[in-house]
């Protein structure tokens, strides 16, 4: 018997494209190129806003925003070791 597996991928993209057809704005007035049609198929995500994606490329998030986990414990650990070297100077 013959392997199915090359039909079904193409009926399945065959489906997404259909279903996406009016994605990232596009209406009944405005349909999609082929060319960006063979794109939403393969990315649906179209912008990289802080719901969409990483909040580091948010460009209306402020930069205290925009930092990692990681690098806010850090910067928050330097703002403690400064408070408590002006109140517990190291006497040598």
């Amino acid at each position: 018997m013959k392997d199915l597996k090359r039909g079904i991928r193409r009926d399945h993209r065959d489906r997404l494209k259909k279903k996406r057809k009016y994605y990232w704005g596009m209406n009944k007035w405005r349909e999609a190129t082929p060319k960006l049609l063979n794109h939403v198929v393969d990315y649906p995500q179209h912008c990289s806003c802080s719901q969409c994606c990483n909040n580091r490329r948010n460009r209306y998030a402020k930069k205290k925003e925009k930092l990692t986990i990681q690098e806010r414990k850090f910067l928050e650990s330097l703002k403690i070791e400064e408070v408590c070297n002006e109140y517990f100077p190291n006497e040598d």
